[in-house]
């Protein structure tokens, strides 16, 4: 009789095909949820950066108006 060593069991064919499809599933669901945080940063970014601008704006403008002071018309005859 042949001496038989422990057996070795590997993976059956489906068993890899159906953890290749979990895993790929998963990745573009990763992926899709990256794009989005990616696009809702920009946005987000780009919202700061607009506020950041009025502000600016708003600061000249009141500078402007703190430093106005009356003067006087003159006539011309």
């Amino acid at each position: 009789m042949a001496n038989e060593g422990p057996r070795i069991r590997g993976f059956t064919l489906i068993e890899l095909l159906v953890s290749m499809t979990v895993l790929t599933i998963l990745g573009v669901l990763a992926f899709s949820v990256l794009s989005q945080m990616q696009q809702a940063h920009q946005i987000g970014r780009n919202t700061v950066d607009r506020f950041g601008e009025l502000q600016f704006a708003f600061q000249l403008i009141a500078r402007d108006v703190q430093q106005m002071s009356p003067r006087p018309v003159r006539e011309i005859r």
